[in-house]
Order: structure tokens, then C-alpha cells, then sequence
């Protein structure tokens, strides 16, 4: 049996990747091996913090608009690759205590070889898994290419790194997307071949049910019993086209389906009538939308659809 490692900026929080990964955990303990998470922010669940992987520092934040964006922090290539590898070797020392002091002989990198939102964390990790022959999966979730502003690569550092670290090849590295897209993407961009592991929900597992924390939910953000809740369970970035979701309330909130609504009521017998609202729900947090105003723009367009 393995003692794993699994690496990603966050975890224990309701952002996609962090769901994946406690799938994984739990379908990699029942199989006898025994895992260990680090990432930069654990929310409530169990880890090693390694504070530099978090996404949101300023210093990691900085580096990831210099790499993808324009050079504009830094006088030059140099600048920008003296501090580019400063966090790195930073991060490599703190990923290392954590394999020693776990025992870690297989590592998991949750889109820390693809999206690269931490760009010195690609670097770290790779170098890590090398300098210690660990062998490792790259669990890529999203790319870099895929950034809803484009990719600008800035300066020649900006395109070894992505060449070299995103993601890292080698005989000791394996890797896996979620769908066919990536696949194909990855294997035309970087001659890389990966097999697909698609984001999957466990149908086994307990319903949901009312409890303690979550009873009086409704009435804490301003819904009545007659209202109609969609529920948008993402978080609030322009690549979850979250512009659909208004449009289809939009639709439903038409006279027409209105009415075939109140004729017939809601699935759990509860009645709609003309004061009962349809209402959108944005569970999820903004703050990974790199534009910074993205929630404004669906602010907008929701007073628009009114």
C-alpha cells in the first residue's frame, strides 16, 4: 500500500477541485492506502499547511499576472525570474518537510502542473518529486490555455515555465484529465497522453437532510415557502456561464409559465401563486475571477432582465 500526497492550493472547500479530491481520499483509504493533503488553505478538513501554496497571497498573485498577463511588476526577464524561483525554492523546502515527515512515497498534484495559478508551485513540486523519486499522478482539472482573458506568456522565463513545468514530463509522472476536450488539447499542445477520469457523483451516498445547521436556510437569505430557489452551486466566474442561469429564470418568470405553475404547483404540493418569486442563488464565491468584476456584470444583467 502507498502513503499518498495529495497537493493543491485549497482543500475542504466547495470549489470543484476540492470536491474531487475528497472522491479520491476516500476511494484511495478504501482501497488500503493511507492519503495526506497539503495545500496553502484546509478550510475545516485535516492536513499539512503549506501557506505558499495558497493562491491568494500577494506575492503568488503577483507572479501569475506576470506570467500570464503583461511584466508588469518587474523591471525585466531577470527580475521576474529571480523572484519566480525565490517562491519556488521557498515552496520546494516546505513540500519536502511534508514528504519526510509523512512518509510520502506517491504524489497527487491537483491542477498545480496545468492551470498554474501558482506559477512557482509547478516548479517546486517537480523538482520535489525528482530530487526524491517519488513517482506522481498530475490530476489536471484545467489548463492555462484555458483562461477566459487569453494567455499573454510575457518574457522568455514565462515560456520555459510553461514548456518545462505545465505540465512536467517524464518516467516517473503520470497524467489524467477529466473529458476528451482536455485530452486531445493536451496531447496537440504537448505531446503528452493522458487518461480521461471524469468528475463523478456517488449516487450511494446519503441524501441530503434538514438538520441543526442547515434548517432554517430559506429564511436566512430572504425566501418565502412558495418561492421557487435555482440554485446556481458553482463558483461565481465567467467560464461557468452563469449568464444562462439568468436567462432561464428570466424564462420561467414568463406569464405563461407562470401560470402553468400556479395551475399546477410546485413537485412537493406546495402552492405558487401570483406572489410567490423564482429566485437565483449564487452559492458559490467570487473571488478566483481574476477580471474582479465579473459578479458586477451578472448584477447588471440580472437588473437588465427584470
Amino acid at each position: 500500500m502507498k502513503r499518498i500526497g495529495i497537493l493543491h492550493y485549497q482543500v475542504g472547500r466547495t470549489d470543484g477541485v476540492s470536491l474531487e479530491i475528497d472522491k479520491w481520499k476516500q476511494v484511495l483509504e478504501n482501497r488500503g492506502h493511507e492519503v495526506y493533503l497539503a495545500a496553502g488553505d484546509l478550510a475545516t478538513v485535516e492536513g499539512t499547511v503549506i501557506e505558499e501554496l495558497y493562491h491568494h497571497r500577494p506575492e503568488v498573485e503577483r507572479l501569475y499576472r506576470n506570467t500570464f498577463e503583461a511584466l508588469t511588476d518587474y523591471g525585466d526577464d531577470g527580475a521576474y525570474r529571480a523572484e519566480l524561483y525565490r517562491v519556488a525554492e521557498v515552496l520546494e523546502r516546505r513540500i519536502c518537510e511534508f514528504v519526510e515527515d509523512k512518509g510520502i512515497d506517491f504524489l497527487i498534484a491537483e491542477n498545480v502542473w496545468s492551470v498554474a495559478i501558482n506559477p512557482a508551485a509547478a516548479i517546486a513540486l517537480t523538482r520535489v518529486m525528482r530530487d526524491h523519486q517519488i513517482p506522481a499522478l498530475g490530476h489536471h482539472h484545467d489548463f492555462y490555455w484555458e483562461r477566459e482573458t487569453g494567455v499573454a506568456l510575457t518574457c522568455r522565463t514565462a515560456l520555459e515555465l510553461v514548456e518545462k513545468f505545465l505540465p512536467p514530463r517524464g518516467p516517473d509522472v503520470t497524467h489524467t484529465v477529466i473529458n476528451s476536450i482536455a485530452r486531445q488539447e493536451l496531447a496537440e499542445r504537448k505531446g503528452i497522453d493522458a487518461a480521461i477520469v471524469p468528475n463523478v457523483f456517488d449516487f450511494e451516498s446519503p441524501s441530503w437532510s434538514v438538520d441543526e445547521y442547515n434548517h432554517d436556510f430559506r429564511q436566512r437569505i430572504g425566501l418565502r415557502d412558495k418561492d421557487i430557489m435555482i440554485l446556481q452551486a458553482t463558483r461565481i466566474t465567467p467560464r461557468k456561464g452563469i449568464e444562462l442561469a439568468v436567462d432561464l429564470v428570466q424564462a420561467l418568470c414568463t406569464p405563461e409559465r407562470r401560470g402553468r405553475l400556479k395551475r399546477r404547483g410546485l413537485y412537493d404540493a406546495r402552492p405558487f401563486d401570483d406572489d410567490s418569486r423564482i429566485v437565483l442563488v449564487l452559492a458559490g464565491y467570487a473571488r478566483d475571477a481574476l477580471s474582479g468584476n465579473y459578479l458586477d456584470r451578472i448584477t447588471a444583467r440580472v437588473a437588465r432582465a427584470r
